[in-house]
């Protein structure tokens, strides 16, 4: 009797101060039901949420037509060619690759070298690109050199292609 009198006075002081309804007190009360945070707002949209939103599926139809048109052109003759001809590309690069090892390999033998040394790298960094940066800071630095913010663009461009050189250099 007890625990229904605070049940009875707990459903009544729902309803008095957060002025809901008897059966939503009632529900609130017994049950763990959905807050009000939750339920979905009502409010009107505005063109640009209508906007975004038909902008949006847009872009995932067009992405989808846009796979759909590659996975069909893979499947076909064509395709199939193509993938088949890229991997024997691969392959050959591969092999092509081994072959300058084995014969730096025997050089270096020749020589007496530590083989252990011997790694496949590839130089990085570009002469060409770089003397073109260089030259090219070199013009912005002296012939446009009135304005300070040509001889700042020199400056920069000058040591980009300085590091790309010396990039070249040490690899």
């Amino acid at each position: 009797m007890n625990k229904v009198i605070k049940l009875f006075y707990a459903g009544l002081f729902l309803l008095m101060f957060a002025n809901y309804s008897p059966a939503l007190a009632f529900k609130t009360v017994y049950t763990n039901s959905v807050s009000y945070s939750e339920a979905p707002s009502l409010h009107n949209p505005t063109k640009e949420d209508v906007r975004s939103t038909k902008r949006a599926a847009k872009q995932r139809k067009k992405l989808a037509r846009k796979q759909q048109r590659l996975n069909k052109f893979l499947k076909s003759r064509l395709g199939k060619w193509l993938i088949k001809r890229a991997i024997k590309k691969q392959q050959r690069r591969e092999k092509r690759w081994q072959r300058k090892y084995e014969r730096k390999k025997k050089r270096w033998l020749a020589k007496g070298k530590d083989i252990t040394k011997l790694k496949k790298k590839q130089r990085r960094g570009n002469p060409r690109t770089g003397i073109l940066l260089l030259i090219i800071g070199a013009l912005f630095f002296f012939v446009l050199g009135t304005l300070s913010p040509f001889d700042i663009i020199g400056i920069i461009v000058a040591a980009i292609g300085l590091f790309l050189i010396l990039l070249y250099l040490l690899t």
